[in-house]
């Protein structure tokens, strides 16, 4: 394939993706209920595509959708997680989603918009999958605070591209894990009820992509 025509095909699919989005969007006016299963359902197939062809293109279709998000309206309560892929890249993908996917023990966030604040939610029976030091150090932030993976909240643009402006779920509190404290998510809403979410880890060349995952109004 030639410079041209990969540039074509990216732009064609980038055009396809805007489409479909604007689609759900207009039944989502009608038919709130569908237009969020569609969308769900469309998170699931780009995380199955990511996890079988480890492709950059497979990425950069749910890169398409990111850019298509907007900030939440307002995202209240418990809402319920899948995380799509582990990575950005084929080593990452391959390494780390056939144990991560089955171990960790994440299910969701619950969001509290009138202090800008929120915290993951856990199932409990998959904690004693998870590494036993992980489970301890759940277990322990559970205790002491009372919630695990607490997180505050702001508006503004994504810390890479594609950056529209997104929700940013800052874990670098004293409370958190210190791992953790490298981490922030960004989260935009595709149709009301359905969201699309980016976890960036900071490194020492910036912010780099460490999962894709969803959430949903329950």
């Amino acid at each position: 394939m030639t410079t041209r025509t990969a540039a074509r095909a990216e732009l064609d699919d980038r055009s396809a993706t805007q489409q479909r989005v604007a689609d759900l969007r207009r039944q989502a006016e009608t038919d709130a209920a569908a237009a969020r299963n569609l969308a769900w359902a469309w998170f699931e197939d780009l995380g199955r595509d990511a996890r079988r062809d480890y492709s950059p293109a497979a990425i950069a279709a749910m890169d398409d959708l990111f850019a298509e998000g907007t900030v939440p309206t307002r995202i209240a309560g418990p809402q319920d997680g899948l995380i799509l892929t582990w990575g950005a890249d084929k080593r990452q993908v391959t390494l780390f989603n056939p144990t991560l996917r089955a171990t960790v023990p994440w299910v969701g966030k619950t969001f509290e918009p009138d202090t800008n604040t929120g915290f993951q939610r856990l199932t409990g029976w998959r904690k004693y999958l998870t590494p036993w030091v992980l489970a301890v150090a759940i277990n322990a932030l559970i205790r002491e605070h009372g919630r695990p993976g607490p997180f505050t909240t702001r508006v503004e643009p994504g810390a890479i591209e594609p950056a529209p402006d997104v929700l940013v779920l800052d874990y670098n509190l004293p409370e958190s894990l210190p791992p953790a404290r490298k981490v922030r998510d960004e989260l935009v809403e595709i149709v009301p009820g359905a969201y699309f979410g980016r976890a960036l880890s900071r490194t020492r060349a910036g912010w780099t992509v460490a999962a894709y995952f969803a959430l949903r109004q329950p």
